[in-house]
């Protein structure tokens, strides 16, 4: 948690290299309540699809799974806002070279924007607040994202959170 004894926005991150939407479903509902209780969030954020994207294929369940996430936050953080944030653009070489987005991207961000729907939440689209289809390559070639073709530099971080807090102030 980063947090000051001035007003203003405090930010708690629980992130973990390779989450999975599906890993939240092994948490205690209660014990998630209880720490909900204690924090108090106003918003809650949820971003995945970076690591579902690696999978062979869009699990069949992935909206029944990540709306089961939406709904047990719901249930432990009643008084909180929740937004999901659809991944990043994730490029791949073409055949005959030059990089594509991944394919798997555009199905994670439309599962992801019928669950928010479904689940009466906000969506905010990163893929789409990049520059939608390939966006990464030019991201990359601008110096905004790094050579594994996922990640942004972190001069890249910077513009997506102006970019993010541009939407949740306007």
């Amino acid at each position: 948690a980063l947090e000051r004894d001035t007003p203003g926005v405090v930010y708690d991150a629980l992130g973990a290299n390779g989450a999975r939407a599906e890993l939240l479903g092994s948490i205690n509902g209660a014990h998630l309540g209880d720490q909900m209780a204690l924090r108090k969030p106003s918003l809650i954020v949820l971003q995945y699809g970076t690591n579902e994207s690696e999978a062979p294929g869009l699990a069949r369940d992935y909206e029944k799974t990540l709306g089961a996430v939406v709904a047990m936050m719901k249930a432990a953080a009643p008084n909180a806002s929740i937004l999901i944030a659809a991944p990043l653009d994730r490029a791949e070489t073409a055949e005959g070279g030059g990089l594509r987005t991944k394919p798997i991207i555009k199905k994670l961000v439309a599962a992801q924007r019928s669950v928010a729907k479904q689940s009466g939440v906000a969506f905010w689209n990163t893929f789409e607040a990049m520059g939608g289809e390939g966006s990464m390559a030019k991201w990359v070639n601008k110096g905004l994202a790094g050579g594994d073709l996922t990640h942004p530099t972190p001069r890249g971080a910077e513009v997506l959170g102006g970019l993010f807090y541009e939407s949740l102030t306007t």
